[in-house]
């Protein structure tokens, strides 16, 4: 799916994103992958804790998409495809609310539409401005 070049090179250009660690093109996925897979189900922590998690599992791949050393390699292409599907998994179990954050990537701006009342707790205030009622989940 990848080559050994671009993946060497996408390790080199998230170590230089992240500052600790190197990351491949398929960790990156998984990463994103994996926290959409916890939202799936309902979010079990606060939103506090959400956004650092969304920080760790989707903003530094947005700075991989960018690089401009990245896009000269075709299978860039697939990665962010790839990511792009994630992304819109991701948009159906949360709905878009610019009240919430007025600034910051788009995946920073939405509202999960279920999670648990830890999650709750700190969100439910802006749910009536965008009209919807969020589902509390209950994890045993």
């Amino acid at each position: 799916m990848f080559s050994a070049e671009y993946i060497s090179l996408f390790e080199s250009e998230s170590e230089k994103v992240l500052g600790r660690r190197k990351v491949s093109p398929s960790q990156a996925i998984e990463d994103w992958n994996d926290l959409i897979e916890k939202i799936e189900y309902g979010y079990d922590m606060s939103a506090y804790e959400f956004d650092y998690d969304l920080d760790c599992s989707r903003t530094y791949i947005q700075h991989l998409i960018d690089s401009k050393t990245l896009r000269k390699y075709p299978e860039h292409a697939n990665f962010i495809k790839l990511i792009d599907d994630l992304d819109n998994i991701y948009k159906e179990y949360s709905i878009e609310n610019p009240r919430w954050r007025l600034t910051g990537h788009w995946w920073t701006r939405r509202l999960l539409k279920k999670g648990t009342a830890d999650y709750l707790h700190a969100v439910k205030k802006y749910y009536p401005l965008v009209g919807i009622e969020p589902e509390e989940i209950k994890i045993r």
